[in-house]
């Protein structure tokens, strides 16, 4: 008899713990669906930064439907979300299990996300490369690949993330460079230009110093001083890719006057114009300064397209009398 009414006891307190914790969940679930709409209804940043905060800080019910919030198109609530989980993490380690569950559950659903939450999301994306497992790292590139692809408020924010160490971005990134949005443009430069690598030359970089959008050719001017330009190798860069013709034969003529300055690199980079007139006076302008240049003379003189251009540059070679040097060097 005792131990039957052990037994029931014990079936009891089962029943009650059950009720408890179904009560507990049912309870967590009510206000989550309460803060959650508090913050589609809030009218201010700092109400839905609140609201915003408290789902995230309220265990899995709360941030679930934080993350599902980053469906609505409403760029408010998507960017208060993000802050918020950015703060949040503030305090996470790297290592904490916490950081690494949210990032795969916020990346999971990143392509059904409006393009606000999109936004917010490749915004989070250096909390995300934090984390210490490398199919993290994965996915992340893998949602930044998606948004260079993407629309434009999602393209500048995915080429802001493209070019970091581990993203192995860089080739997907420069067909942006001549996006039809200026800030993409500008996004993608800063990107490449600051890479770690030789994937884009000074030399390419000078085209963007006359690009129609003024942020685009602030970006370039910053890059190349990241790069170690100076003011006056600015300056030549940008005649040297000016789309007149004849500013740049101007910068053949200041070339021809700038004594003690090595000016090899930038006359070869100008026997390489489109403009016929440019190749052939780029000749002449190396056989009077007197420089020691690559061979490019002789290319000139037996393969370039116009007459002209050959003709001149042969002329040249024979006042030249043996003094081409055949090295090669970039300006």
């Amino acid at each position: 008899m005792a131990i039957h009414r052990k037994r029931v006891a014990g079936i009891g307190l089962a029943i009650v713990a059950a009720i408890t914790v179904y009560g507990a969940l049912q309870y967590s679930d009510l206000r989550a669906r309460y803060t959650e709409h508090r913050l589609s209804g809030a009218t201010t940043h700092e109400e839905r930064l609140v609201a915003a905060t408290q789902l995230f800080t309220s265990g899995n019910v709360g941030r679930n439907r934080l993350f599902s919030s980053l469906n609505t198109g409403d760029e408010a609530i998507c960017t208060a979300i993000g802050e918020a989980i950015q703060t949040s993490f503030a305090t996470l380690p790297a290592i904490d299990p916490l950081r690494a569950e949210c990032a795969n559950s916020i990346l999971a659903t990143y392509e059904n996300d409006s393009e606000p939450g999109q936004v917010a999301v490749l915004n989070l994306a250096p909390e995300f490369l934090k984390c210490t497992d490398p199919a993290i790292v994965e996915k992340v590139r893998g949602v930044v690949k998606s948004g260079l692809g993407s629309t434009n408020t999602v393209r500048v924010a995915a080429a802001k993330i493209a070019a970091r160490p581990g993203m192995k971005l860089h080739a997907e990134l420069q067909p942006l460079l001549h996006d039809a949005e200026s800030s993409v443009r500008a996004s993608a430069l800063l990107g490449v230009g600051t890479a770690n690598d030789t994937t884009l030359p000074d030399e390419e970089l000078f085209r963007w110093l006359n690009d129609p959008a003024s942020e685009v050719r602030t970006v370039c001017e910053a890059v190349l001083q990241t790069r170690g330009r100076s003011a006056t190798d600015i300056s030549m860069g940008r005649r040297l890719t000016h789309p007149s013709a004849t500013e740049r034969l101007s910068l053949l003529l200041d070339l021809a006057e700038e004594p003690g300055r090595d000016v090899g690199p930038w006359l070869e980079c100008l026997s390489r114009d489109p403009e016929p007139a440019v190749r052939a006076a780029a000749a002449r302008v190396a056989i009077e300064t007197k420089v020691l240049f690559a061979n490019w003379i002789d290319l000139l003189a037996k393969n370039d397209p116009d007459a002209t251009v050959r003709q001149v540059a042969t002329y040249h070679r024979c006042r030249a009398n043996g003094t081409l040097t055949p090295t090669s060097y970039a300006p």
